[in-house]
Protein backbone atom coordinates (compact mmCIF):
# COMPACT_ATOMS: atom_id res chain seq x y z
CA UNK A 1 0.00 0.00 0.00
CA UNK A 2 1.33 3.44 -0.95
CA UNK A 3 2.24 5.83 1.93
CA UNK A 4 -0.25 8.43 0.66
CA UNK A 5 -3.03 5.84 0.71
CA UNK A 6 -2.08 4.82 4.25
CA UNK A 7 -2.35 8.42 5.42
CA UNK A 8 -5.76 8.82 3.78
CA UNK A 9 -7.04 5.58 5.30
CA UNK A 10 -5.78 6.71 8.72
CA UNK A 11 -7.39 10.15 8.49
CA UNK A 12 -10.68 9.04 6.92
CA UNK A 13 -12.48 7.78 10.09
CA UNK A 14 -11.56 10.92 12.05
CA UNK A 15 -12.63 13.18 9.19
CA UNK A 16 -15.86 11.23 8.79
CA UNK A 17 -16.55 11.62 12.51
CA UNK A 18 -15.81 15.36 12.26
CA UNK A 19 -18.49 15.69 9.57
CA UNK A 20 -21.09 13.35 11.08
CA UNK A 21 -20.84 14.92 14.54
CA UNK A 22 -21.80 18.28 12.92
CA UNK A 23 -18.58 20.02 13.95
CA UNK A 24 -18.06 21.23 10.38
CA UNK A 25 -21.55 22.71 10.09
CA UNK A 26 -21.06 24.29 13.52
CA UNK A 27 -17.96 26.04 12.20
CA UNK A 28 -19.84 27.07 9.05
CA UNK A 29 -22.68 28.74 10.97
CA UNK A 30 -20.23 30.41 13.35
CA UNK A 31 -18.19 31.60 10.38
CA UNK A 32 -21.24 33.14 8.70
CA UNK A 33 -22.06 34.93 11.96
CA UNK A 34 -18.48 36.19 12.05
CA UNK A 35 -18.85 37.48 8.47
CA UNK A 36 -21.79 39.62 9.62
CA UNK A 37 -19.85 40.85 12.64
CA UNK A 38 -16.86 41.86 10.51
CA UNK A 39 -18.86 43.47 7.71
CA UNK A 40 -20.87 45.67 10.07
CA UNK A 41 -18.16 46.02 12.75
CA UNK A 42 -20.56 44.83 15.44
CA UNK A 43 -19.63 44.95 19.10
CA UNK A 44 -20.67 41.62 20.56
CA UNK A 45 -19.93 39.49 23.60
CA UNK A 46 -16.95 37.12 23.18
CA UNK A 47 -19.31 34.32 24.21
CA UNK A 48 -21.58 34.75 21.17
CA UNK A 49 -19.58 32.76 18.61
CA UNK A 50 -18.87 29.84 21.00
CA UNK A 51 -22.59 29.86 21.81
CA UNK A 52 -23.49 29.76 18.11
CA UNK A 53 -21.01 26.94 17.45
CA UNK A 54 -22.11 24.73 20.36
CA UNK A 55 -25.83 25.33 19.90
CA UNK A 56 -25.52 24.55 16.16
CA UNK A 57 -23.76 21.24 16.84
CA UNK A 58 -26.41 20.43 19.44
CA UNK A 59 -29.30 21.35 17.13
CA UNK A 60 -28.00 19.49 14.09
CA UNK A 61 -27.21 16.30 16.02
CA UNK A 62 -30.59 16.51 17.75
CA UNK A 63 -32.34 16.88 14.39
CA UNK A 64 -30.38 14.19 12.52
CA UNK A 65 -30.23 11.45 15.11
CA UNK A 66 -33.66 11.97 16.65
CA UNK A 67 -35.29 11.18 13.30
CA UNK A 68 -33.21 8.01 13.00
CA UNK A 69 -34.08 7.00 16.56
CA UNK A 70 -37.79 7.50 15.86
CA UNK A 71 -37.49 5.14 12.88
CA UNK A 72 -35.49 2.68 15.03
CA UNK A 73 -32.59 2.82 12.54
CA UNK A 74 -30.01 3.76 15.15
CA UNK A 75 -27.35 1.20 16.07
CA UNK A 76 -25.42 2.37 19.11
CA UNK A 77 -21.95 1.93 17.63
CA UNK A 78 -18.65 3.30 18.94
CA UNK A 79 -18.93 6.16 16.45
CA UNK A 80 -22.43 7.00 17.65
CA UNK A 81 -21.24 6.95 21.26
CA UNK A 82 -18.59 9.53 20.32
CA UNK A 83 -21.20 11.66 18.58
CA UNK A 84 -23.41 11.40 21.68
CA UNK A 85 -20.48 12.59 23.80
CA UNK A 86 -19.89 15.53 21.44
CA UNK A 87 -23.60 16.40 21.64
CA UNK A 88 -23.63 16.30 25.45
CA UNK A 89 -20.50 18.45 25.57
CA UNK A 90 -22.15 20.90 23.15
CA UNK A 91 -25.21 21.06 25.38
CA UNK A 92 -23.06 21.88 28.42
CA UNK A 93 -21.14 24.50 26.43
CA UNK A 94 -24.38 26.04 25.14
CA UNK A 95 -25.72 26.45 28.68
CA UNK A 96 -22.39 27.77 29.98
CA UNK A 97 -21.97 30.40 27.25
CA UNK A 98 -25.64 31.42 27.49
CA UNK A 99 -24.99 32.86 30.94
CA UNK A 100 -22.63 35.39 29.34
CA UNK A 101 -25.29 36.70 26.92
CA UNK A 102 -27.82 39.38 27.77
CA UNK A 103 -31.57 38.77 27.96
CA UNK A 104 -32.41 40.38 24.62
CA UNK A 105 -29.89 38.16 22.83
CA UNK A 106 -31.19 35.03 24.55
CA UNK A 107 -34.75 36.11 23.82
CA UNK A 108 -33.94 36.32 20.11
CA UNK A 109 -32.50 32.79 20.12
CA UNK A 110 -35.93 31.39 20.96
CA UNK A 111 -37.08 32.09 17.38
CA UNK A 112 -34.56 29.83 15.56
CA UNK A 113 -34.72 27.37 18.48
CA UNK A 114 -38.48 26.95 18.07
CA UNK A 115 -38.14 26.59 14.30
CA UNK A 116 -35.48 23.91 14.79
CA UNK A 117 -37.64 22.04 17.30
CA UNK A 118 -40.63 22.21 14.96
CA UNK A 119 -38.39 20.93 12.15
CA UNK A 120 -37.46 17.82 14.15
CA UNK A 121 -40.41 17.09 16.45
CA UNK A 122 -43.89 15.93 15.37
CA UNK A 123 -46.42 18.76 15.43
CA UNK A 124 -49.57 17.27 13.97
CA UNK A 125 -51.81 14.30 14.63
CA UNK A 126 -50.15 12.30 11.85
CA UNK A 127 -46.76 12.88 13.60
CA UNK A 128 -45.56 15.15 10.78
CA UNK A 129 -42.98 17.86 11.47
CA UNK A 130 -42.02 20.92 9.42
CA UNK A 131 -39.31 18.97 7.62
CA UNK A 132 -41.94 16.75 6.02
CA UNK A 133 -44.20 19.58 4.85
CA UNK A 134 -44.02 19.52 1.07
CA UNK A 135 -41.41 21.98 -0.20
CA UNK A 136 -40.75 23.55 3.22
CA UNK A 137 -37.34 22.03 4.05
CA UNK A 138 -35.20 24.43 1.99
CA UNK A 139 -36.94 27.56 3.29
CA UNK A 140 -36.79 26.51 6.95
CA UNK A 141 -33.06 25.77 6.77
CA UNK A 142 -32.44 29.12 5.05
CA UNK A 143 -34.57 30.98 7.57
CA UNK A 144 -32.86 29.43 10.62
CA UNK A 145 -29.39 30.16 9.22
CA UNK A 146 -30.37 33.74 8.37
CA UNK A 147 -31.80 34.30 11.86
CA UNK A 148 -28.70 32.90 13.56
CA UNK A 149 -26.02 34.39 11.30
CA UNK A 150 -27.59 37.81 10.68
CA UNK A 151 -30.37 38.42 13.19
CA UNK A 152 -28.52 37.12 16.23
CA UNK A 153 -25.32 39.21 15.76
CA UNK A 154 -27.44 42.34 15.35
CA UNK A 155 -29.53 41.41 18.40
CA UNK A 156 -26.30 40.98 20.39
CA UNK A 157 -24.73 44.23 19.13
CA UNK A 158 -23.85 46.58 21.99
CA UNK A 159 -24.05 49.80 19.97
CA UNK A 160 -26.33 51.67 17.59
CA UNK A 161 -27.87 49.57 14.83
CA UNK A 162 -28.06 50.39 11.11
CA UNK A 163 -31.42 51.02 9.48
CA UNK A 164 -33.88 48.14 9.67
CA UNK A 165 -33.98 48.06 5.87
CA UNK A 166 -30.24 47.27 5.80
CA UNK A 167 -30.67 44.47 8.35
CA UNK A 168 -33.60 42.94 6.47
CA UNK A 169 -31.73 43.19 3.16
CA UNK A 170 -28.72 41.43 4.67
CA UNK A 171 -31.02 38.78 6.12
CA UNK A 172 -32.73 38.24 2.76
CA UNK A 173 -29.36 37.89 1.02
CA UNK A 174 -28.21 35.37 3.59
CA UNK A 175 -31.48 33.45 3.28
CA UNK A 176 -31.03 33.15 -0.49
CA UNK A 177 -27.33 32.28 -0.20
CA UNK A 178 -27.95 29.50 2.32
CA UNK A 179 -30.78 28.11 0.21
CA UNK A 180 -28.37 27.96 -2.72
CA UNK A 181 -25.77 26.19 -0.56
CA UNK A 182 -28.45 23.66 0.40
CA UNK A 183 -29.21 22.71 -3.22
CA UNK A 184 -26.13 20.44 -3.69
CA UNK A 185 -27.33 18.42 -0.67
CA UNK A 186 -30.79 18.06 -2.23
CA UNK A 187 -29.23 17.12 -5.58
CA UNK A 188 -27.05 14.51 -3.84
CA UNK A 189 -30.07 13.01 -2.03
CA UNK A 190 -32.62 13.29 -4.84
CA UNK A 191 -32.71 9.52 -5.35
CA UNK A 192 -33.03 8.69 -1.64
CA UNK A 193 -35.21 11.49 -0.25
CA UNK A 194 -38.86 10.65 0.26
CA UNK A 195 -41.16 12.14 -2.37
CA UNK A 196 -43.27 13.97 0.21
CA UNK A 197 -40.32 16.26 1.03
CA UNK A 198 -40.82 18.08 -2.25
CA UNK A 199 -37.21 19.22 -2.66
CA UNK A 200 -36.33 21.45 -5.62
CA UNK A 201 -34.55 18.64 -7.55
CA UNK A 202 -37.52 16.33 -6.97
CA UNK A 203 -39.92 18.91 -8.40
CA UNK A 204 -37.87 20.44 -11.22
CA UNK A 205 -35.03 17.99 -11.87
CA UNK A 206 -31.29 18.39 -11.35
CA UNK A 207 -30.52 20.56 -14.37
CA UNK A 208 -33.28 23.07 -13.64
CA UNK A 209 -32.29 23.09 -9.97
CA UNK A 210 -28.79 24.23 -10.94
CA UNK A 211 -30.31 27.00 -13.06
CA UNK A 212 -32.51 28.10 -10.15
CA UNK A 213 -29.45 28.17 -7.89
CA UNK A 214 -27.50 30.33 -10.34
CA UNK A 215 -30.44 32.72 -10.72
CA UNK A 216 -30.72 33.06 -6.93
CA UNK A 217 -26.98 33.74 -6.73
CA UNK A 218 -27.39 36.43 -9.39
CA UNK A 219 -30.08 38.10 -7.25
CA UNK A 220 -27.74 38.03 -4.23
CA UNK A 221 -24.99 39.56 -6.37
CA UNK A 222 -27.22 42.32 -7.77
CA UNK A 223 -28.43 43.26 -4.28
CA UNK A 224 -24.81 43.57 -3.13
CA UNK A 225 -23.90 45.76 -6.10
CA UNK A 226 -26.86 48.03 -5.36
CA UNK A 227 -25.60 48.51 -1.80
CA UNK A 228 -21.88 48.92 -2.58
CA UNK A 229 -20.57 52.41 -3.26
CA UNK A 230 -16.95 51.48 -4.03
CA UNK A 231 -14.77 48.47 -4.70
CA UNK A 232 -13.06 47.20 -1.54
CA UNK A 233 -11.48 44.01 -0.22
CA UNK A 234 -14.71 42.84 1.42
CA UNK A 235 -16.55 43.16 -1.89
CA UNK A 236 -13.75 41.27 -3.66
CA UNK A 237 -14.15 38.41 -1.16
CA UNK A 238 -17.91 38.47 -1.75
CA UNK A 239 -17.40 38.16 -5.53
CA UNK A 240 -14.99 35.26 -4.99
CA UNK A 241 -17.50 33.45 -2.74
CA UNK A 242 -20.34 33.92 -5.22
CA UNK A 243 -18.12 32.58 -8.00
CA UNK A 244 -16.99 29.61 -5.88
CA UNK A 245 -20.58 28.76 -4.97
CA UNK A 246 -21.64 29.00 -8.62
CA UNK A 247 -18.89 26.54 -9.55
CA UNK A 248 -19.95 24.14 -6.77
CA UNK A 249 -23.57 24.31 -7.95
CA UNK A 250 -22.47 23.58 -11.51
CA UNK A 251 -20.41 20.58 -10.34
CA UNK A 252 -23.19 19.12 -8.17
CA UNK A 253 -24.26 15.66 -9.27
CA UNK A 254 -26.45 12.89 -7.90
CA UNK A 255 -23.40 10.59 -7.73
CA UNK A 256 -20.35 12.25 -6.19
CA UNK A 257 -17.97 11.93 -3.23
CA UNK A 258 -19.95 12.02 0.05
CA UNK A 259 -17.59 14.79 1.15
CA UNK A 260 -18.44 17.11 -1.75
CA UNK A 261 -21.52 18.70 -0.17
CA UNK A 262 -20.78 17.93 3.47
CA UNK A 263 -17.29 19.44 3.40
CA UNK A 264 -16.63 21.59 0.33
CA UNK A 265 -20.06 23.21 -0.07
CA UNK A 266 -20.57 23.65 3.65
CA UNK A 267 -17.03 25.03 3.89
CA UNK A 268 -17.86 28.15 1.83
CA UNK A 269 -18.80 30.27 4.89
CA UNK A 270 -15.60 29.15 6.64
CA UNK A 271 -13.45 30.21 3.69
CA UNK A 272 -15.40 33.48 3.50
CA UNK A 273 -14.72 34.27 7.17
CA UNK A 274 -11.02 33.38 6.91
CA UNK A 275 -10.51 35.59 3.85
CA UNK A 276 -12.33 38.51 5.48
CA UNK A 277 -10.24 38.12 8.62
CA UNK A 278 -7.02 38.16 6.60
CA UNK A 279 -7.90 40.90 4.12
CA UNK A 280 -10.28 43.32 5.82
Amino acid sequence: MKPKRKIIDFIRPFFDLYLKSSLHVGLAVSAFSYVTILEYQLQISPALLPFVFCSTVLAYNFTKYLSLARREELAFTAKLKTIAAVTILSFVCTIFTAFSLDRSTLGFTTIPALLTAAYALPLFQNRTNLRHLYGAKLFIIGAVWALVTVGLPFAAHQGSLPALSAIFTEGFQRLLFVMVLTLPFDIRDVQTDKEQLGTIPQIFGVRTTKTIGLIALSVVFLIEIAQTNSFHSGFAVFILMVGTTALLIHQSMTVRSPWFASFWVEGVPILWAVLLFLLV
